[in-house]
Formats: C-alpha cells, sequence, structure tokens
C-alpha cells in the first residue's frame, strides 16, 4: 500500500509539475498570442499608413500629371489658336490681293479700251470730242506716257479749235456778218481766254459787239484785249475802236481821253487825225454844255447832243 500510495504521489506530483508546465506553456503561448496581435496590428497600422501615403501620392502624382498635361495642352492649343488665325488672315489677305489685283486688271482693260478710243478721236482730228472727253480720262488707269499723250493731245485739239474759231470770226467780220464773227469768236474764246489769239478775238468780238448795239459788253471785250496787250500783235487801232464804243455808251470824257492815248500813241496811222478831231468835238461840246449850264440853269444844257 505504501508503494502504491508513494507511485500515487509520485504520479500526484508529476500531474502537478505537468500541469505547471502546461499553464506556463499557456502563459508563454498567450504572451506570444498577445505579441502576435500587437505585431499584427503594428503591420496593418504600417500597412494602412503606407497605403494612405501611396493614395496621397498617388493622387499627388495624377494632380501634377493633370496640371502638367493641362498647361501643356493650353500653350499648344493657344499656340494652335495663334497659327490657325495668322493663316485665317493670311488667307484673306491672299483672297483680297487677289480680288484687287483681279479687279486691276479688268480696270487696266477697260482703261487700255477707252485710251484707245480716245487716242483715235486726237488722230482722226475730232478736237470737239477730244476736248468734251478728256474729263473721263480722270477715271482711268493710265501710264505715265498715256497721260502725257493726252495732254499734248488736249492742248492741240484746244489750238485747234481756238485758231478755228479765230479764222472763222476774222473771215464773217471781214465780209460784214458781225452776228456769225460774234458767234465764231466766243466759240474761239470758249478754249482759251488768254493769251495772243485770245487777246485778237476779242478786239474783233468788240467791235461786231458794238456794230450790233452791245456797246458795254464790246467795251469790256476791247479793254480786255488792249490789257492782253493786242496793240504789241500788230493791232494798233484796239484804243480807237474803244473809244468808239464808250461814245456809244455815253461815257464821254473817257472816250476823249481813250481818242488822245491813241493818237498820241500811233501819230502815224490812219486814223490818227479822225481821233484828234473826234477828241477836240467831245471837249468843245462839253465845254459847250458847261457854258450854257451858266448862262441857262436848267435842263437846257444837258439835251445839247453829243459829238459824234
Amino acid at each position: 500500500m505504501d508503494k502504491i500510495s508513494n507511485q500515487i504521489e509520485e504520479l500526484k506530483s508529476s500531474i502537478e509539475d505537468r500541469t505547471d508546465a502546461i499553464d506556463k506553456t499557456l502563459d508563454a503561448t498567450s504572451q506570444v498570442a498577445r505579441a502576435m496581435e500587437e505585431l499584427v496590428a503594428r503591420q496593418r497600422s504600417k500597412n494602412r499608413f503606407q497605403q494612405l501615403n501611396s493614395f496621397v501620392a498617388y493622387i499627388l502624382f495624377t494632380v501634377l500629371l493633370g496640371g502638367g498635361f493641362t498647361v501643356l495642352y493650353k500653350n499648344r492649343s493657344a499656340a494652335l489658336s495663334h497659327a490657325r488665325d495668322q493663316a485665317l488672315a493670311s488667307a484673306k489677305e491672299a483672297r483680297t490681293r487677289a480680288r484687287d489685283l483681279q479687279d486691276a486688271q479688268v480696270e487696266r482693260k477697260r482703261s487700255a479700251r477707252a485710251a484707245a478710243d480716245y487716242y483715235a478721236l486726237i488722230r482722226e482730228g475730232r478736237y470737239n470730242e477730244v476736248i468734251a472727253g478728256y474729263e473721263e480720262l480722270a477715271n482711268l488707269t493710265l501710264s505715265e506716257t498715256e497721260q502725257a499723250v493726252f495732254e499734248d493731245g488736249l492742248k492741240l485739239a484746244r489750238e485747234q479749235m481756238v485758231e478755228a474759231g479765230y479764222l472763222a470770226g476774222v473771215e464773217a467780220f471781214r465780209r460784214n456778218d458781225f452776228e456769225a464773227a460774234t458767234a465764231e469768236l466766243r466759240r474761239g474764246l470758249a478754249f482759251a481766254e488768254a493769251g495772243e489769239r485770245a487777246a485778237q478775238m476779242r478786239y474783233y468780238l468788240g467791235i461786231s459787239l458794238a456794230s450790233q448795239g452791245s456797246p458795254e459788253e464790246a467795251v469790256d471785250q476791247l479793254q480786255q484785249a488792249i490789257a492782253a496787250q493786242v496793240e504789241q500783235s500788230g493791232i494798233d487801232d484796239a484804243r480807237f475802236q474803244l473809244a468808239n464804243a464808250l461814245v456809244q455808251t455815253n461815257k464821254l470824257e473817257e472816250a476823249r481821253e481813250a481818242y488822245t492815248a491813241f493818237a498820241n500813241k500811233h501819230p502815224n496811222h490812219r486814223f490818227a487825225q479822225m481821233a484828234w478831231r473826234k477828241a477836240g468835238q467831245i471837249l468843245r461840246a462839253a465845254r459847250e454844255r458847261e457854258r450854257m449850264a451858266r448862262e441857262t440853269p436848267g435842263p437846257r444844257a444837258a439835251a445839247l447832243p453829243a459829238a459824234q
């Protein structure tokens, strides 16, 4: 029994030892489990932080990349837009130049036809049409040579019209057809209001007008002729004719001065003695009127006839 008791005690002691070992093992296992739990928890926390950092880094990378692409796109888009605008402007300018060149070509062809027609008028001697059509040349596109040719043509046309009017007027004047002379001389003066030939035409026109009963205009034409030095062109009786026209307008004192000036300037002229005589008649008539006015006041002195 003692042996059994001893065995039981040994068994009990062994069981207790094993129980203690198991408890220690359980404690160690628990500690290991807790440590593993803490490690896992720390690892999970670290993973979450790493994942968060990775996510933030991804977001930042995406934002930066997107911003870079946006800036690049905007710059490229602006450059492309500018290039497009320049291309459109160049195309518009090219179209405008093309239209201008086409219009210029059409205008040049029109001007060339009109210039050829005008030159034909000059060559054919159709001087009235040359003068009338010259103003239309201002609307044409002409070269400097064409312009010079047409200016010479116009000058020639005017000279020819002046000469034609002068010759026809003088011819009519010499056959005492003063009405025709007036018309022809006016036609010539329409193309040349100044110069030697114009002065000569005004001389003949003044006499023609005086012969037709228009002494006022005759005086004006003769005065213009003298002012233009018509006497230097060989017509030396212009002042005598002016004096005659002044007598018709009853400007007797001016007429006497014109007669006197003519006779003094051309003492050997065939009209010189007549001019002196007429000037004397006017002077004597004026003195007689003055005497009659002093002796017989009233309207009788004014009724005395003027010298003829």
